[in-house]
């Protein structure tokens, strides 16, 4: 599993650059970054992540979950984008740690947590603010949907871009496992947590 995430995390720290995504930490198999909270991108903050969230997905299907076995298929991620304000704190004291709270962290990670495989949920806001920022990202309404701690919530499908649009998101074969993408704008976070399918 250490392999396999080595892997995939060197591919988002990659596109961290590619779109000026700032990688935040990695928490166990948790990959965290965020938009709009170092430098100063109100004008673009939702689409780097969107399209950052694009590309995440395409890269997880080229990683495959065992080098030595491929007959075990590739990564795949569920990818879940909110935003609003956080607030940022430093943890710790023998090991201090700059993090981000509230609730716009806590909603990327429930878009996350009922997304589908290879598919990039968000919320309703965020669907406005890209939009409102990149009109060549395309969307999908997935409309009201039961959400731990929130109750109902509009929400969105990312499918793609202009001219690029992936069919659904979806991963072509069956994984053997899953990665988890928590995504951010306006403090935007990014989140991969690898697993077996079962824990889905």
């Amino acid at each position: 599993v250490s392999d396999m995430l080595e892997r995939l995390y060197r591919r988002f720290d990659a596109l961290a650059d590619r779109f000026d995504v700032h990688p935040l930490e990695t928490i166990g198999d948790a990959y965290i970054a965020v938009t709009n909270n170092f430098d100063d991108q109100a004008h673009n903050h939702a689409s780097a992540m969107a399209r950052f969230a694009i590309e995440a997905v395409k890269s997880a299907r080229t990683v495959l979950v065992d080098e030595d076995d491929p007959s075990k298929g590739t990564v795949t991620i569920r990818v879940g984008l909110a935003s609003g304000p956080v607030a940022a704190t430093i943890v710790g004291i023998r090991h201090p740690k700059y993090t981000l709270l509230g609730d716009t962290m806590n909603t990327a990670s429930r878009m996350e947590s009922s997304s589908k495989p290879m598919h990039i949920q968000c919320t309703e806001l965020t669907s406005k603010l890209i939009e409102a920022q990149d009109p060549d990202v395309l969307m999908r309404a997935r409309g009201a949907v039961e959400i731990k701690g929130k109750g109902q919530m509009e929400t969105f499908w990312i499918v793609g871009t202009r001219n690029h649009e992936s069919s659904n998101n979806s991963l072509l074969g069956t994984p053997h496992w899953s990665s988890q993408s928590s995504v951010h704008n306006h403090s935007a976070q990014a989140r991969a947590d690898a697993k077996p399918d079962a824990g889905l």
